[in-house]
């Protein structure tokens, strides 16, 4: 993993998940997505991270991703995302997994096949996240950066060694500003 911050622009989301089909197409600077409750704001941002991490906004791993109700048994989400300039797609898909069981004959959910597809190619799992991992950051970093929901799921000291993972010790004469708050609760 790369030292330097890599400029990470999100092109395009598009997305089956938890029940929805979207596409949300991302201009050039600052983009918001807004709306009412229930609209999808937040399964947009589940969607993005289930995608580079495999958990959702409350660290829960492959979580709801399909929906009951509609008999949904298939979920895909892809961002075109420009890296440094460079442009790349990237796809994770889960499939319920359905077999017949011998005894009862009833149909039964025997789990869930996972796809990964880097700019069309599908991948393995691990080749995926070492492309995540050396074009983004590691997954943690990821959980940080894009939820700040995560940081009240934190200790204090696994707070501060993300923190100082990503940023280097902080010492108060660095900060500009009066930030005693921040800098008291990761100094402790």
């Amino acid at each position: 993993n790369s030292s330097l911050m890599k400029a990470i622009v999100i092109k395009e989301l598009s997305y089956r998940f938890r029940g929805q089909d979207r596409t949300i197409s991302f201009s050039e600077g600052l983009n918001y997505i807004t709306g009412r409750n229930g609209c999808g704001k937040t399964t947009a941002a589940n969607a993005f991270l289930w995608l580079l991490t495999g958990y959702d906004i409350y660290d829960r791993m492959n979580y709801n991703l399909f929906d009951v109700k509609t008999g949904d048994k298939e979920c895909h989400v892809t961002a075109t995302l420009l890296i440094d300039g460079i442009e790349c797609a990237l796809t994770r898909k889960s499939v319920q997994v359905w077999q017949k069981n011998r005894k009862t004959g009833e149909m039964c959910h025997n789990g869930d096949k996972n796809e990964f597809y880097i700019d069309g190619v599908q991948v393995s799992a691990t080749d995926f996240g070492m492309y995540i991992y050396d074009n983004i950051d590691t997954l943690d970093h990821i959980k940080l950066m894009s939820n700040p929901n995560m940081y009240k799921l934190m200790d204090r000291n696994t707070l501060r060694a993300y923190v100082t993972s990503m940023t280097g010790d902080i010492r108060g004469v660095e900060m500009n500003g009066d930030y005693s708050c921040i800098h008291d609760l990761l100094c402790l």
